[in-house]
């Protein structure tokens, strides 16, 4: 409401809630004000475009991914996806689940850690904790970060696999102690949000829910892949 209040152009909005602007966005197309729906996802049609990746195909990549890794039916996995309730979060939970599930993997658990490093470390512990065989850890950006700082994942063979990328792994990637991350390329996400929104002010036509193809980041191809 502030951004409209103050006269703005155009929004470009990444939301944290699936429902919670579905007001706003009903008022934002009232006033002629163009909404893009960056990155996250919000269940409104009232919004003017989308630039993003559906995080069902980010879930469902993270789990193809572990089969290139080595992973075989009865690998073990400890699933640290996120909190329940936002969009992203749970359609990516259901399509890692439901992929894994079509190539045997065994999920141990199902962490709804919030997606903090202090959270995540302290849910990685915990489930470490609970199961002696572990093969893979897979999770958010924090949870592969806090896996990586932990001696007992390298002394235990335990692969660390994230969802989606974050500066905060690049190091971790580029040592090999994170095997892989799903990489969305939210810097390209942003850059058609914004042509979206120039087109939209123009009057011009554009194409519908675009996003980028997505990527899996390996020590090989980090510096190649990743924009300065």
């Amino acid at each position: 409401m502030r951004c409209l209040d103050n006269g703005y152009d155009a929004i470009l909005l990444g939301a944290l809630s699936e429902n919670g602007l579905n007001d706003l966005f009903e008022f934002s197309s009232q006033q002629d004000v163009p909404v893009i729906d960056l990155v996250n996802g919000v269940s409104s049609t009232m919004v003017s475009d989308r630039a993003l990746v559906p995080f069902e195909l980010m879930g469902e990549a993270a789990a193809e991914t572990l089969s290139s890794l080595g992973a075989t039916r009865g690998s073990r996995i400890l699933w640290f996806h996120g909190p329940k309730g936002p969009r992203w979060s749970d359609r990516a939970d259901k399509a890692f689940q439901d992929t894994a599930r079509r190539y045997g993997f065994d999920i141990l658990s199902v962490d709804y850690s919030t997606p903090f490093f202090r959270d995540q470390e302290i849910a990685v512990r915990r489930q470490l904790d609970k199961f002696v065989k572990v093969d893979f850890i897979v999770g958010t950006a924090p949870t592969a970060e806090a896996a990586a700082r932990m001696q007992e994942v390298e002394d235990r063979s335990i692969s660390i696999v994230a969802y989606y990328y974050a500066p905060s792994i690049r190091e971790g990637i580029s040592s090999g102690k994170v095997k892989a991350a799903i990489f969305d390329d939210p810097w390209s996400q942003a850059r058609i949000a914004v042509d979206m929104a120039v087109k939209a002010l123009n009057k011009e036509s554009f194409p519908q829910n675009v996003g980028p193809n997505i990527a899996v980041l390996k020590s090989d191809n980090l510096s190649v892949t990743l924009h300065p």
